[in-house]
């Protein structure tokens, strides 16, 4: 059954049981992977606190359950942005078109869109992508 909630600019008709089962099926895409890339998001996610991660909640989504996340390039500053996807049962109702970024927050930029980037068969419909671009300072060696 879906209902309405408001993610950042966003009106969402979620299907908040159906999103937080399939999520709870999902190998996230840092630990299907495992490279030393990945290690650096999930370490930076963890210990960052970012509001957009948290806010992820709100939308049955566990963050540490990303569809998938790929490093895209480092920063002159030394800092590195990742790109990244989580998926939900739902659609938009209202807010910014898709394919527009909104800021959330100082290090992350997240838009909305219909795409099924990374999403395994069988998530259902209506599946609608959360992109996001964040940027992590670098950690040195992470061995988690």
């Amino acid at each position: 059954m879906a209902k309405h909630v408001q993610f950042g600019p966003w009106t969402i008709a979620l299907d908040e049981a159906a999103t937080a089962r399939a999520s709870s099926l999902l190998v996230p895409g840092t630990e299907r992977c495992g490279c030393f890339f990945c290690r650096q998001f999930r370490h930076g996610r963890a210990t960052l606190n970012y509001d957009f991660f948290g806010d992820l909640t709100s939308l049955g989504i566990d963050p540490e359950r990303e569809t998938d996340v790929t490093h895209f390039r480092e920063l002159e500053d030394g800092s590195h942005l990742f790109l990244g996807w989580y998926h939900i049962v739902g659609d938009v109702v209202a807010g910014p078109a898709e394919g527009i970024f909104h800021r959330w927050g100082d290090e992350v930029e997240v838009t909305l869109a219909k795409r099924r980037d990374a999403l395994p068969a069988g998530f259902p419909e209506p599946a609608l992508q959360i992109d996001f671009i964040v940027r992590l300072p670098w950690r040195g060696m992470v061995l988690v």
